[in-house]
């Protein structure tokens, strides 16, 4: 008896094991019926996103070509004319203070700006006066309100400093004081025009100061170009120094020395396109003393046209052949 109930019991732990046996076979198959199939999905997943990379690169090569398409298409000729938005001079008498003479002074504010057929860039070139009569944090105070830059606008400001700039002299016992801010159209050429402003001031003392502001805007984008348009971050290390070359010509031709420390210097995104190349300009004082003036320094294609962004490289059809030597 004790014999049977001991084989019943061995009998019944081989079948639960070999029931557990199939049952672990059967799941490690399903594992690896899973794998199977996971691979696969991942293969044709894989195959999916190759295809919409390309097609991405494919997508963004007919964007670029339109862009250039449009760019170099029919953009509409610009007519300009420099109007005077303002003018305002008058003198006034020092009267005799102490050991001081009497004298004479005379105060003067003189604005023009660029009037042209495209209203968009009407706007944009009034805003640039702005830009050049207040500071930066008005600027911002005015950007913020939204309010649109016109003729009136502009005017207000003028008429303000001009009162400023009467009440200041006459209490400062200055010879004079006076702000001239002009600008001037530089030309087209395609899609893109050149206009400047020349800004210039005197408060008293030995000379006056001036600066030059570049502005140049892509007709067929209407809007203003920057230096990151043209160049990319990762080109600026070379570009720095093609730049650094053009200056120690510059010092040499004054035989001068540098006045700051090279690891200061900067790319100026102040610049023009020229018939050669791109001139970019440095303030008065930056690189060097008042004599120098505003540094202009120039970079011909033939240097730099593998540094430019794409849209901007220029080609034998502009032409540019990069074999010239002359």
């Amino acid at each position: 008896m004790k014999k049977t109930v001991l084989m019943t019991a061995l009998m019944a732990v081989f079948t639960l094991t070999a029931c557990e046996d199939k049952q672990a076979i059967q799941q490690a198959s399903e594992a690896v019926n899973t794998l199977v199939q996971l691979k696969k999905d991942y293969q044709q997943l894989e195959s999916a996103m190759t295809a919409k990379d390309q097609e991405i690169t494919r997508l963004n090569k007919l964007l670029e070509e339109a862009q250039t398409s449009q760019s170099a298409g029919d953009v509409v000729g610009l007519h300009v004319k420099i109007k005077e938005l303002y003018k305002a001079k008058e003198q006034y008498l020092l009267l005799k203070e102490g050991d001081v003479e009497e004298g004479e002074g005379t105060v003067q504010i003189v604005a023009r700006v660029a009037e042209t057929n495209q209203a968009w860039l009407n706007d944009l070139l009034m805003r640039e006066m702005l830009v050049e009569a207040v500071d930066e944090e008005k600027m911002k105070a005015f950007d913020q309100s939204a309010q649109k830059v016109d003729e009136a606008t502009l005017q207000t400001h003028y008429e303000e400093m001009f009162e400023e700039y009467q009440k200041e002299a006459i209490e400062n016992r200055l010879i004079g004081m006076h702000n001239v801010m002009r600008m001037d159209y530089m030309g087209q050429r395609n899609h893109l025009a050149q206009f400047s402003i020349w800004n210039e001031s005197y408060n008293g003392g030995a000379h006056g100061v001036h600066h030059t502001n570049y502005i140049v805007v892509d007709l067929a984008k209407q809007q203003r170009i920057t230096l990151n348009d043209v160049f990319s971050s990762s080109v600026m290390e070379e570009l720095n120094l093609l730049l650094q070359g053009q200056y120690f010509v510059v010092l040499s031709h004054h035989e001068l020395e540098a006045s700051l420390d090279m690891k200061d210097f900067r790319v100026s995104d102040n610049f023009y396109f020229s018939p050669t190349g791109i001139t970019f300009v440095y303030p008065l004082y930056e690189l060097g003393p008042y004599v120098l003036g505003e540094v202009e320094l120039s970079l011909s294609y033939q240097q730099m046209n593998h540094l430019l962004n794409k849209p901007f490289q220029q080609t034998e059809a502009d032409g540019f052949f990069k074999d010239d030597d002359f």
